[in-house]
């Protein structure tokens, strides 16, 4: 009987340990010390809201997260932050964002706070490469970037767009949240 209870304990380490949170690419404190982190460091803030309910969350810690390639170009252009949903940060974050559906990926622009890209569900490693690489290639964080004409904003509280006017904050890509 203790044999069989060791196995299984072995047995879910080995399941916790295959869905763990990406600790070692993850920014460990608050949104805020990330988001300055990001803009200190002049990275973009990459955002994953997840939901201990929904199994793609868990699916992006096992298949997504753990993907050199991934990792290191995160590590170069993102400051990578990860809450749960009903954490007090994931809670603030997800109302001033007006999160809903998990997991949640966001592109954050640390100066402004603006989210420029979100995707709700589960994206491969190989997608969010092309989709991290095209978005960084896109935009600049540059105070002095005059590449906002007419860009489309999500501003943290409104679920709305908004037409900026020259100067006012960073384009969204194309496809809104896609």
């Amino acid at each position: 009987e203790g044999e069989a209870l060791a196995e299984s304990l072995e047995k879910d380490k080995r399941l916790a340990d295959l869905f763990r949170p990406p600790s070692e690419i993850m920014h460990p404190g608050s949104f805020g010390e990330a988001r300055q982190e990001a803009k200190l460091s002049g990275r973009w803030l990459l955002v994953n809201i997840q939901a201990e309910s929904e199994f793609d969350s868990h699916r992006l810690n096992r298949d997504t997260w753990p993907n050199e390639t991934l990792q290191l170009l995160l590590e170069s252009l993102c400051v990578f932050w990860q809450q749960y949903e009903a954490s007090g940060e994931g809670e603030l974050f997800c109302s001033r964002y007006r999160v809903s559906k998990y997991p949640h990926l966001a592109m954050i622009h640390p100066r402004t706070g603006l989210c420029l890209w979100e995707k709700a569900g589960f994206v491969s490693a190989e997608f969010l490469c092309d989709k991290v690489s095209d978005f960084c290639g896109r935009h600049s964080l540059d105070d002095d970037d005059d590449d906002c004409d007419g860009a489309l904003l999500l501003s943290p509280g409104s679920r709305k767009a908004k037409i900026a006017k020259p100067g006012e904050g960073e384009k969204a890509p194309e496809g809104g949240a896609g």
